[in-house]
């Protein structure tokens, strides 16, 4: 505990020395890139110290302050989650948001148009055909830039950018915003095959343990997690065994895939974290594994005519609580009832009204599954809390 600790103490304190290097009139500067509407000197003098991109609703839980968070609005279908997402980056007092035109939006949304004006938070208009990566390379570069007139080595300069540039494509691709194929050169140098590899995710800090000196590994860093792609995972498990790092390792990857891979890493790392021990994303195939990498349009159809119709004839939640604690208890009536503190024929009766209003039967294999998927994906999208 105390070494995972002072190896994320030792990676804030190279993020705080950056922190004045860039700011969101350096970034607006980029050519193609336009403010939405006129802000004050003091909000372009903002510091930027790291581009997050994300594409969730409320992306709160994963921001830091003086972060640039960049999203086309792929679940920004209404107002209200808009403003949401808005008002998210504003509580966690990011730098601004840019937002990419032309792929979901051809204008930004109005709910987040509102919500800058009313906080000052700067809204930067970034066109079609400029990736999000380019406005990280460039704060990345900056950053750097105030480093070296600091001081700093040129060779852990170097050890820093590559670092960094290889953590966020990672993100990025595990966040579908950038194509696994641009790792692949990086790869190709260090002799790792694309067709079969590992990837591994530990908590920010890591590569500045004995990670960082792996050979033949491409290690790379961003403020919330650190990633290692190579080719040997018996290697790699050993000094995390050895070093007690910990670790969530998705092996025998082929490029393609990556995205799907990055996500299965991290579930793993939150399990590792959980646990305090290497964990294999191969120990966690589950129906909820399997959901996360299924693209929300297919998912929509069973929150839209199962869920929404479920939910708004039960204001008070207690049918959805009760098929949530009839699927955890391995459809016991009985189990679910001493969870619900109730009587079995009040779960009986709350099931059948399930039943009546979604037309799936909880006590029918098929529909249960559908049933339970309805309430993750309302769980995932923030639409239903636990």
């Amino acid at each position: 505990m105390v070494r995972e600790n002072s190896n994320q103490i030792r990676y804030l304190a190279n993020i705080i020395v950056m922190v004045a290097s860039v700011s969101v009139r350096d970034v607006v500067a980029i050519s193609g890139i336009e403010l939405a509407f006129e802000v004050s000197d003091h909000a372009l003098g903002r510091s930027v110290r790291w581009v997050q991109a994300t594409e969730l609703t409320d992306p709160g839980v994963y921001l830091r302050p003086d972060e640039l968070v960049c999203t086309v609005g792929a679940r920004l279908g209404s107002e209200e989650a808009s403003r949401q997402f808005a008002q998210a980056v504003v509580e966690a007092r990011g730098a601004g948001i840019a937002f990419g035109l032309g792929d979901v939006h051809d204008q930004v949304p109005q709910g987040i148009l509102d919500v800058c004006h009313e906080s000052g938070l700067p809204l930067l208009m970034v066109p079609a055909g400029l990736p999000f990566l380019t406005i990280s390379e460039f704060v990345i570069e900056h950053r750097l830039a105030h480093e070296r007139r600091g001081g700093a080595s040129a060779h852990e300069l170097q050890r820093t950018v590559a670092r960094e540039r290889v953590g966020e494509l990672v993100r990025l691709i595990g966040e579908r915003l950038a194509s696994p194929e641009a790792l692949r050169v990086d790869m190709v140098t260090l002799g790792l095959d694309p067709e079969r590899f590992v990837l591994a995710a530990f908590p920010a800090g890591a590569s500045s343990t004995a990670l960082g000196d792996l050979s033949g590994w491409l290690v790379g860093e961003t403020p919330t997690t650190a990633y290692a792609l190579g080719g040997d995972a018996q290697t790699l498990r050993g000094l995390c065994e050895s070093e007690a790092i910990l670790c969530g390792m998705a092996t025998d990857i082929a490029l393609p895939v990556l995205a799907r891979s990055v996500r299965a890493a991290r579930r793993a790392l939150d399990v590792a974290v959980r646990e305090r021990r290497v964990v294999v994303a191969d120990e966690l195939v589950t129906l909820t594994g399997l959901l996360d990498q299924v693209p929300w349009p297919a998912l929509a159809p069973f929150v839209d005519r199962l869920l929404t119709p479920l939910r708004a004839s039960d204001p008070d939640g207690v049918l959805v609580e009760t098929l949530r604690e009839f699927i955890e208890h391995n459809r016991s009536v009985e189990h679910a009832a001493k969870a619900s503190f109730v009587h079995v024929n009040t779960v009986r009766h709350r099931l059948a009204r399930v039943r009546e209003v979604t037309g799936r039967d909880p006590f029918d294999f098929d529909d249960l599954v559908a049933l339970r998927i309805s309430l993750w994906a309302g769980e995932a999208r923030g639409e239903l809390r636990r």
